[in-house]
């Protein structure tokens, strides 16, 4: 007798079963705190940036020790707050895949993911999520793609998490980059209203807001950077589903596994766009991955239709 082929429970149902949804508030958490040490680094940024006209114009005597802080910040914050940050996103991208590999039925990938978090670890993050308001924003986190069949529901899911991706890094790096720049300008402003020296702008203002310079840099270029390779994964799946719809023997397990693959080695870059930033477009973020997902289910059953 021939085995019969593996039953897959359709993602829609299994992503909020109680496993799932406690992988998930892990998650969350893990990555709460990454934002968190990441918001702590930007906020003693802006403070030293902010800082620097105020002793211009009141107390030019504290420049040399302002100068001073901002160095100090710089380095801690490519020490121990980064350190900290990458430690959190680590667990948190690991029990992401951990969720993913479980809702589209793939193997997991140690050689690349490392051993999975200990239960331990993540039964305690997942009960600091508890708020029904933030549990309802977790529940139903990829959209019903389960009208096409296995792979090709996973290959959607992959999709949008993808085209999710793109969309935001690639608007928080130009709002950073404008920031920078707007920031910048500010400080000419400054010097030209104060008439100081060249040297007294330089010490003052120009070196403690040199942390927000550098972060400026460093965030555009990594942002601008994540969403052309979330853009790269984007087309990867968007093929895969093109060619699934013609002939679905032609998109096999290990197609949806290296998609996996470069799907976890994107997140484990640690690129975060803060909280305030996702939230802010979340619901429109959301109406448009669930109608795109909707566009492609439609025209696959449509066409499925009309073939048989």
């Amino acid at each position: 007798m021939s085995a019969s082929p593996p039953i897959h429970q359709p993602i829609s149902e299994k992503q909020n079963s109680d496993a799932s949804m406690e992988l998930l508030r892990a998650d969350t958490w893990y990555y709460l705190r990454a934002k968190r040490w990441h918001a702590a680094k930007i906020a003693g940024t802006l403070i030293l940036a902010i800082a620097a006209p105020v002793v211009l114009f009141w107390k030019p005597s504290w420049g040399d020790w302002l100068g001073v802080l901002a160095g100090a910040w710089v380095l801690l914050g490519r020490t121990v707050i980064a350190w900290r940050d990458d430690q959190n996103v680590r667990t948190a991208v690991t029990i992401q895949e951990e969720f993913d590999i479980g809702l589209f039925d793939l193997d997991w990938n140690e050689a690349l993911a490392g051993p999975k978090v200990a239960h331990e670890d993540i039964y305690s993050a997942a009960r600091k999520i508890g708020k029904e308001k933030r549990l309802t924003k977790l529940r139903n986190w990829y959209p019903d793609a389960d009208r096409v069949p296995w792979p090709l529901n996973v290959v959607l899911c992959q999709r949008s998490s993808a085209v999710w991706g793109r969309r935001e890094h690639f608007r928080y790096a130009y709002v950073v980059l404008t920031a920078g720049i707007a920031w910048f300008v500010f400080g000419l402003i400054i010097f030209s209203v104060a008439h100081v020296s060249l040297a007294d702008y330089l010490v003052i203002v120009f070196l403690p807001s040199q942390p927000a310079f550098l972060d400026t840099i460093d965030l555009f270029r990594g942002h601008l950077g994540m969403a052309r390779n979330k853009h790269v994964l984007e087309n990867q799946t968007t093929k895969l589903w093109e060619n699934g719809s013609h002939s679905l023997g032609s998109v096999t397990e290990q197609d949806c596994r290296e998609v996996q693959d470069q799907a976890y080695r994107l997140r484990r870059s640690g690129m975060q766009v803060p909280q305030i930033v996702y939230n802010i477009l979340r619901n429109q973020d959301e109406d448009a991955m669930r109608a795109a997902v909707d566009k492609y289910v439609n025209s696959h059953v449509s066409t499925s239709g009309n073939n048989s």
